[in-house]
């Protein structure tokens, strides 16, 4: 859920950052590219802060959903915004002059062209979120915990669990690359278009 909203809101943000002439243009999207180097570490405590005073997301899923995109979307603007520049503005400006209106432009021409970022953007959020251990452990209860906090559950002062330990390694491993090999062929080209001007 996390993945297809921060590729939603992302997607439209790296969009208007490339496409649309505003004042601070340049300030969102350099201040962009500087919240991605923040740890999750430095988040911590002012996200536990926030989440502590609003009783509405703490310990819910949509809470943590929301964390996430939070912390996920910068990274997701920032490799969107390499894939839309290399969009042609003629096949735009093409389609405006049959008739398409702005959304009819963004979502007919636009995001076809731009799929191998939108897969590499999608594998990348969705691996950070699903093996994201450090907030999910501090912010989630014991109804909404995720597979990394299991795990590190099964370790007691007393016992480790071994057998739920491998069971939900195995959990936290399956998806990632069963995710990573549908979109394989979209990663590659996603990795390597645009290296290479011809």
């Amino acid at each position: 859920m996390s993945t297809a909203l921060t590729l939603v809101i992302g997607c439209m943000a790296a969009y208007a950052l490339v496409r649309f002439r505003f004042m601070g243009r340049d300030t969102v999207s350099l201040t962009t590219l500087m919240m991605r180097m923040v740890p999750p570490a430095v988040l911590l405590v002012p996200v536990f802060g926030i989440w502590t005073f609003q009783s509405g997301i703490d310990g819910t899923r949509a809470g943590i959903i929301l964390v996430y995109v939070a912390m996920n979307l910068p990274f997701v603007i920032w490799i969107l915004q390499s894939y839309i520049v290399q969009v042609p503005i003629q096949l735009e400006e093409a389609a405006r002059m049959d008739g398409a209106g702005p959304f009819q432009v963004f979502f007919l021409v636009v995001l076809p062209l731009i799929k191998p970022g939108l897969a590499a953007a999608a594998i990348f959020t969705f691996r950070i979120a699903w093996n994201e251990f450090l907030l999910a452990n501090a912010l989630v209860d014991r109804d909404t915990r995720t597979v990394p906090v299991t795990i590190v559950n099964s370790i007691t002062e007393y016992d480790i669990d071994w057998g739920v330990i491998m069971a939900t390694g195995m959990l936290l491993a399956i998806p990632p690359i069963l995710f990573t090999f549908v979109a394989s062929r979209q990663i590659i080209t996603g990795m390597t278009a645009g290296a290479v001007k011809g």
